[in-house]
């Protein structure tokens, strides 16, 4: 779980924010969602394959 402490002299905005980036690249939101539902095996694999693609083509 992302943890973030108040740092010197840190409003709440700024701590907010670097909550929100810690989660964001921790894939946290991205994890829970995928988890929402069960997808069979194959459907995981192509969908894997199509993430792959796209990450490859540039």
């Amino acid at each position: 779980m992302p943890k973030a402490t108040l740092r010197n002299q840190e409003n709440f905005e700024d701590l907010y924010k670097r909550f929100k980036r810690i989660v964001n690249k921790a894939e946290v939101l991205k994890e829970s969602r995928r988890r929402e539902e069960y997808l069979p095996k194959s459907l995981q694999r192509k969908l894997k394959a199509e993430e792959s693609r796209r990450k490859n083509k540039f």
